[in-house]
């Protein structure tokens, strides 16, 4: 079990999000095996709302969060996590073995 704390930030215009990888990169180009971690998000209670959208192929919206709430996704089959927010927030993230 991996676990990191990271500050997810709006984007400088209003107009355009601004898309912050809680997990994998732009880059990355190959999706997750089957055999892969959870990532658990979980966004501070004195926090803000934000959506988290899994990468690859294509992006698929996960779950939109208010302060406190959490989320678990599984990893295989995506080449990254991300999350898009309105406001300056953190998140509290874990990683989980498979089968540990």
């Amino acid at each position: 079990m991996h676990v990191f704390r990271l500050k997810v930030r709006r984007a400088p215009d209003a107009r355009n999000q601004q898309r912050v990888f809680v997990w994998g990169s732009e880059g990355a180009t190959t999706p997750l095996p089957a055999k892969s971690p959870l990532l658990s998000v979980r966004v501070d209670d004195d926090g803000e709302p934000l959506e988290l959208i899994a990468v690859g192929p294509g992006e698929t919206s996960l779950a939109k969060l208010r302060p406190g709430e959490g989320y678990t996704v599984e990893l295989a089959g995506h080449r990254g996590v991300c999350a898009i927010a309105n406001q300056d927030t953190f998140v509290t993230c874990i990683l989980h073995e498979v089968g540990a």
